[in-house]
């Protein structure tokens, strides 16, 4: 399949840009292969969050999902274990940076980023932050991440550890990967 199919387009549907990025990401393991397949996982994420007693469909389409619950949506639509790793368990952006990398060099597949403003303060489970937006990193270069998004195929730029998305200043909140089958 050719890669300007992928990834998929969300247009005005910002708010499940956590769900496109999930399936991005199984796309680019070669677990997804055309459109028709990738329908599966998103059906099984809107099924997901109707059905589950303590999710909000209606909320998360209005708000989107909050990265405590993007875990259990993560493992919902892929048939997977997911791991977590939240900019708290870190002592700064630099050490997870530095985990961004070591995931990628040490072939855990595109790990799926959280960005949020660089004045969010650090995860924490009884709080919700604001997430700007849910997107695929491939690789982490000198100037830029490379990403596979929804939102098209500009790279993250990067000078130094400052980040920006799109031309707003963003920052890694969490990240998530898909654990092998």
């Amino acid at each position: 399949m050719d890669q300007k199919q992928f990834p998929l387009q969300q247009g005005n549907l910002d708010f499940m840009c956590g769900t496109y990025a999930a399936i991005n990401a199984m796309y680019i393991r070669e677990e997804i292969g055309s459109l028709d397949q990738a329908a599966i996982p998103f059906r099984l994420a809107l099924m997901f969050m109707q059905s589950t007693r303590d999710w909000d469909l209606a909320q998360a389409i209005c708000f989107g999902i909050g990265e405590k619950d993007y875990l259990e949506l993560l493992e919902a639509l892929s048939w997977r274990d997911c791991s977590f790793f939240p900019d708290a368990d870190y002592n700064a952006s630099d050490d997870l940076f530095g985990k961004l990398e070591q995931l990628l060099q040490d072939g855990a597949g595109p790990v799926i980023v959280s960005l949020v403003d660089p004045g969010a303060e650090a995860f924490d489970p009884e709080e919700e932050r604001d997430v700007i937006h849910y997107t695929v990193v491939n690789e982490v270069m000198p100037e830029c991440l490379v990403i596979f998004d929804s939102q098209g195929d500009e790279p993250i730029e990067r000078t130094g550890r400052d980040l920006k998305y799109q031309g707003t200043d963003v920052r890694l909140g969490c990240l998530y990967v898909m654990e092998s089958k």
